[in-house]
């Protein structure tokens, strides 16, 4: 059973540290020390979700590195450009002068690279319909185009 010591293992391991640093390099951000306890919970929560254990994620990253990290630029590239799509009851979505506007960009969290590892483990080591059963807890909207591009971008860096 995962615990917040494992994401603490994760967000302390060497190779984790090296490659959020490096990932926030490339991205012209820097790494913030807040790591509130709700945000550990949503880790927990997500590593939970995987259905895999800490050891199984971390071995995925020490033995991939470069391939995570090319995963994670490579996906956050193609949703830069892709509109900020949100699943709302009908009648219940939002006006247009409710639409959201960056204020400020403020550096990435500790944990930033949990979801993606997390994504990247089940594309590669993950049993059919693993991701999309991840993804459906963590309610991402539209499941499965979801998938079907984190595998498209997959598939380009495994070539």
């Amino acid at each position: 059973m995962l615990s917040s010591e494992d994401v603490d293992a994760i967000i302390n391991d060497e190779t984790y540290v090296d490659a959020t640093a490096s990932i926030a390099q490339s991205l012209n951000m820097s790494v913030s020390d807040y790591f509130p306890a709700i945000l550990k919970q949503i880790c927990l929560e997500g590593l939970k979700a995987t259905g895999h254990s800490r050891q199984d994620l971390l071995d995925c990253l020490h033995n991939d590195t470069d391939q995570v990290m090319a995963f994670c630029v490579k996906k956050l590239e193609f949703l830069k450009g892709t509109k900020n799509e949100q699943d709302y009851p009908e009648g219940e979505e939002p006006d247009k002068d409710d639409a959201d506007e960056v204020l400020e960009v403020l550096p990435i969290s500790p944990a930033f690279l949990i979801g993606h590892l997390c994504e990247f483990h089940l594309l590669k080591h993950g049993e059919d319909g693993e991701l999309a059963a991840y993804l459906k807890k963590q309610r991402i909207p539209g499941v499965n185009k979801y998938v079907r591009d984190l595998k498209r971008i997959f598939s380009e860096i495994e070539s």
